[in-house]
């Protein structure tokens, strides 16, 4: 009886020292390209920005971890429309700019094992973005003389936008060690908005954002 519970009382120890082995926090900073877009608006491009800020992953199992970034994100869209019909119609090329400051915690399934050097991953999690300021640049692209000039410099647009951003992302990548405790981080997310961003939007559905995240960054494990 007494050997029964020596091994039980040593496997659990084993068992919680295995876990306590297997916690690691790694922090660190990030950047790379953002290639963002705007739903439910005609004649829509995409337009590439970019992002930078940091990071920091708990993995509190050998294959499960929890994060937080904090990024610079610039986001927003290109697009067309009309003015006017008939000879009197112009066409204009519209450039939006949406500086957002993006928290994003994303909860990580890391493929094979600590101790290997290369650990694919996949994830998943919340995103909230605070607008730090919008801008817009309209220009005239045809017209009944089809020229092409600027009828605008660009124009703060802030008020026109909702402070918040809320919405989820998902994403994969992997982690290389590039030494002991230093680890290069590459990933490829997708955020999808859930926020009908105008704050007066004079259309029935809603403008919302969308966008690839393409980021390398150097993770120092603790």
């Amino acid at each position: 009886m007494i050997m029964k519970k020596t091994i039980l009382i040593m496997t659990i120890l084993a068992a919680s020292w295995a876990t306590l082995q297997a916690q690691t926090l790694s922090v660190g900073p990030k950047a790379g390209l953002t290639v963002t877009t705007l739903t439910n608006l005609d004649d829509i491009k995409s337009r590439v920005g970019f992002t930078a800020g940091g990071f920091l992953v708990y993995s509190f199992v050998q294959n499960f971890g929890v994060g937080l970034d904090a990024m610079y994100s610039l986001e927003g869209a290109k697009y067309e429309f009309d003015y006017g019909s008939g000879s009197d119609m112009i066409r204009f090329s519209n450039k939006l700019d949406l500086n957002y400051l993006r928290l994003n915690v994303p909860v990580t399934y890391f493929f094979r094992l600590k101790q290997d050097n290369f650990r694919p991953k996949i994830y998943a999690g919340p995103s909230l973005a605070f607008l730090l300021s919008a801008k817009s640049k309209t220009e005239v692209i045809s017209g009944s003389e089809n020229a092409l000039v600027d009828i605008d410099e660009n124009r703060t647009v802030t008020d026109n936008y909702k402070g918040t951003d809320f919405g989820a992302l998902v994403g994969a990548g992997f982690n290389y060690r590039l030494c002991e405790a230093t680890w290069l981080n590459i990933d490829a997310a997708y955020h999808i908005g859930a926020t009908d961003i105008p704050k007066d939007s004079e259309q029935e559905d809603p403008i919302k954002t969308r966008g690839f995240t393409f980021t390398a960054g150097v993770g120092f494990g603790f």
